[in-house]
């Protein structure tokens, strides 16, 4: 189950994403404290689409900084896209994760 969340806070320049790293890990560090059993299992974000700074920012969730924690079930973190423009009867949800396969690794 997924039972909080809190921004991830950036900003867009035309060159490149600034992301508030010690943000995360505060507020991280502050939810623990209030239940010590939560984990990193992701983030999301809001839009129609993955573009280039989703890439920055999960590659930032998929490192031991963000305390994300790979296990069988979940080998990377979740990235949430929330259609927020409601054009539909529902929100729009999806739900991406990365994984590492051999034709990936072949071409490293």
């Amino acid at each position: 189950d997924i039972t909080d969340s809190f921004p991830v806070v950036h900003k867009d320049t035309d060159e490149t994403v600034l992301m508030d790293q010690d943000y995360h890990k505060q507020m991280l560090s502050l939810r623990q404290k209030v239940s010590p059993r939560e984990v990193v299992v992701g983030w999301f974000s809001t839009g129609l689409d993955i573009n280039a700074t989703s890439a920055v920012i999960h590659a930032f969730y998929c490192t031991k900084e963000s305390q994300f924690t790979a296990t069988a079930v979940l080998p990377g973190p979740v990235h949430l896209l929330v259609d927020t423009t409601l054009s539909g009867a529902t929100f729009g949800i999806k739900a991406f994760v990365n994984i590492r396969t051999a034709v990936a690794e072949s071409l490293l």
